[in-house]
């Protein structure tokens, strides 16, 4: 956290973005085993390695393994276990895509496996804010407003993620992608609705906005869903406590775009580079 502080306070540029990451890597593996019994502890780590789990899928300076996210009880760290999955999806087709003569016999059902269990979970919770929605509707109080703002958060962020699996998977599992595709537009669609109400619990609990707005951007398949989420992230801007990072979104997404298709499909340009470079050309625009 002092590393993302620093690195916004100095303003490093462009391409920087993701440097702190970079560095909380190293004093991770520099601090080695942490004590699994302390919860304290636990949570720091975690807190630390979803950024650098998150942002090590668009900078290959950042390499983690299998190993890294084994070492906690996988009930406190969904996320980090999926992320860290697609690390190594993303590690291995890239291995695939390089050489002709190798291959990954079981690459393609893990991959195929990380989605369903993904898209369960998606169910899951859509089901459960659906109950907690329907509870504030009936009668609002402190304890029910605050349940609803943590589940549709918790709700938005396991969707954002699931979106870029959709891009892997999709790119591993030639077969299905166009459902997969498909599946991650509805996504998408339903997550930028979603993000029309959150300003209501701004200003802590609205801080997942720029990361799911960015999700969401960096999956859209056409230009009018890129628009739609760029309308989404002007009223947010607009609103009372607008999250800083709002301000060169679409910018840093776009660079993080065209390092994520270019490790995904090396042998391919970046889908839809037109829009990559009309937002970098932008970018003094949102500042």
């Amino acid at each position: 956290m002092i590393l993302l502080v620093s690195q916004a306070l100095l303003d490093l540029g462009d391409g920087m973005w993701s440097g702190h990451c970079e560095g909380a890597l190293q004093l991770l593996k520099a601090r080695g085993p942490y004590n699994a019994d302390d919860a304290f502890e636990t949570q720091l780590v975690l807190l630390a390695r979803g950024p650098i789990f998150l942002e090590g899928l668009f900078n290959e300076k950042i390499v983690v393994s299998p190993s890294d996210g084994q070492d906690y009880d996988p009930s406190v760290g969904p996320f980090l276990q999926c992320l860290n999955k697609m690390h190594d999806y993303m590690r291995r087709w890239c291995l695939v895509q390089s050489s002709s003569s190798y291959d990954d016999p079981t690459l393609l059902e893990e991959a195929r496996d990380c989605y369903k269990q993904s898209m369960l979970a998606v169910e899951h919770w859509r089901k459960t804010m659906t109950v907690v929605d329907a509870k504030l509707a009936a009668g609002s109080t402190s304890k029910l407003v605050y349940a609803s703002a943590a589940v549709s958060r918790f709700y938005t962020l396991l969707v954002s993620v699931t979106i870029i699996l959709c891009d892997i998977v999709s790119a591993i599992d030639h077969d299905n992608s166009a459902i997969i595709r498909q599946t991650k537009s509805s996504l998408i669609v339903e997550t930028v609705l979603l993000m029309e109400g959150v300003s209501r619990y701004a200003p802590m609990g609205a801080t997942h906005v720029s990361f799911v707005l960015g999700a969401c951007w960096m999956g859209a398949e056409d230009g009018p869903t890129a628009c739609g989420i760029e309308d989404a992230a002007i009223e947010h801007r607009r609103s009372a406590h607008a999250a800083p990072e709002m301000k060169e979104l679409f910018p840093k997404m776009a660079l993080a775009a065209r390092m994520f298709h270019e490790r995904l499909q090396p042998r391919q340009p970046a889908p839809d580079s037109a829009k990559v470079l009309d937002y970098v050309d932008e970018q003094a625009a949102w500042a």
